[in-house]
């Protein structure tokens, strides 16, 4: 049992680490996007 519970919260933690990854790459694009906009505006 224990076994398959460590395993078990080992799945889940490396699927939680991509989500968090994949948000703060979305989260610094649309820092990149915000300044290009500001770029072009001025």
């Amino acid at each position: 049992m224990n076994y398959s519970h460590d395993n078990w919260s080992a799945i889940l933690a490396h699927i939680g680490k991509p989500e968090k990854l994949d948000t703060s790459a979305r989260n610094a694009g649309a820092l990149t996007r915000r300044r290009e906009i500001r770029d072009a505006a001025t």
